[in-house]
């Protein structure tokens, strides 16, 4: 086979004679590639005074293993209040906006993406549900297929 592809040298390199550990792109070695990506829009329930609901949707990839993945996700309360905050997995707490803890969480496992959502109370009771729009990336690794 002849010297093809695309090939993208880090900056200061040669792309002509630069070891793949200088090239920041190279079409001929193995890398993830997106199998997958979208946003999904879901809705947590209201939650009384000391208490918690969880959401979560499914997203089924069907790959017969567990990919590599990205996700985030973005709030808004029901009257279209945007956060304008992006959250990974981790917890937040913006008692003013929603009086509530809350906590993004992704699980993945052979046949689908699971992105969920729990909102639990600062002990008071929220005034309405709220959406969530979840991003998600599932990465393919054509060496596991």
């Amino acid at each position: 086979m002849g010297n093809y592809g695309i090939k993208i040298s880090a900056p200061g390199y040669d792309i002509t004679n630069t070891n793949i550990q200088y090239q920041v792109f190279n079409s001929t070695a193995n890398s993830l590639k997106i199998f997958k990506a979208g946003s999904v829009t879901f809705t947590v329930l209201a939650v009384g005074a000391g208490g918690s609901n969880t959401s979560n949707v499914e997203i089924y990839h069907n790959l017969s293993y567990q990919p590599y993945f990205l996700s985030w996700y973005k709030l808004y309360s029901t009257g279209g209040v945007e956060t304008n905050k992006i959250y990974f997995q981790d917890s937040y707490d913006d008692p003013a906006l929603f009086n509530l803890y809350i906590y993004g969480h992704t699980r993945v496992d052979t046949n689908m993406l699971q992105l969920s959502v729990t909102a639990t109370s600062n002990g008071v009771s929220t005034t309405g549900d709220f959406q969530v729009i979840g991003y998600y990336v599932i990465f393919i690794d054509k060496a596991l297929i």
